[in-house]
């Protein structure tokens, strides 16, 4: 059974030969994620997020949109398309594993296909990004497939796609580093940071639809920096870095 192709025409009428913003979220269902309210605080907020997409017309002509779930398995939620045929799940079952770096690794096949895709009907693709939300717990699957996600992470820079690794509460930061040792990761350490995060995802995609080719932004802050404290009241650096996002 071939993959689905996209077509120039539909039943609502012709596809946009706008070029493309692909923009896909990777987020972690394992029973870690739920147990810690990130999974709930997810998928209350993605309803929001397509909401808001919606109001503005040229995002919801240019931006490509597609949401990968794992836990020990990885399951395509939706695979790159028009945000207006995406329907936000109510609920998501959680699993016992993360396969963290298997469901990457098929994030990026799908981006290739679509981008394959969108090629052969000659429509043009302005930026490629990945969102990782995830506790970072790694398991279930072999582990040179984490150095390969990291190899493909590094590569696909290369290739005008920028990767984000994003950590709920009690997430392994070190293992998101290595992910992205150029770019630290953020910290969602509160179950209200989900909102504010994806309203920060909606405004950076209408800047990006707004840009030129090639042109590279730097996007604010998606959440207030907030200093650590010691045991002994002293503050350290903050819990996320100032000037995170760049595409």
């Amino acid at each position: 059974m071939g993959r689905k192709r996209l077509s120039l025409a539909t039943e609502r009428g012709p596809v946009s030969m706008l070029q493309r913003i692909l923009c896909a979220v990777v987020l972690d269902v394992s029973a870690s994620t739920a147990a810690s309210g990130a999974l709930d605080a997810m998928i209350a907020a993605l309803p929001q997020f397509r909401d808001a997409v919606l109001k503005d017309s040229l995002l919801t002509r240019k931006l490509s949109w597609a949401i990968v779930a794992f836990s020990d398995t990885t399951q395509v939620l939706f695979p790159y398309g028009p945000v207006t045929e995406w329907v936000p799940p109510e609920a998501l079952e959680h699993g016992n594993g993360t396969a963290m770096a298997t469901a990457i690794l098929e994030t990026f096949r799908l981006q290739a296909e679509h981008v394959e895709d969108l090629g052969e009907q000659g429509i043009p693709v302005q930026h490629k990004s990945i969102f990782l939300v995830t506790d970072a717990y790694a398991n279930n699957e072999p582990p040179e497939r984490f150095d390969e996600a990291v190899q493909l992470i590094e590569e696909m820079k290369k290739n005008d796609c920028s990767f984000f690794g994003i950590g709920v509460e009690g997430a392994d930061m070190n293992i998101l580093r290595r992910l992205t040792p150029r770019r630290t990761p953020l910290r969602l350490a509160e179950v209200n940071d989900f909102a504010t995060f994806f309203a920060w995802l909606n405004a950076s995609m209408r800047v990006v639809s707004v840009s030129q080719p090639g042109e590279r932004i730097k996007f604010p802050d998606p959440m207030k920096t907030k200093p650590r404290k010691e045991n002994n009241g002293k503050k350290t650096e903050p819990e996320n870095p100032i000037g995170w996002a760049e595409m």
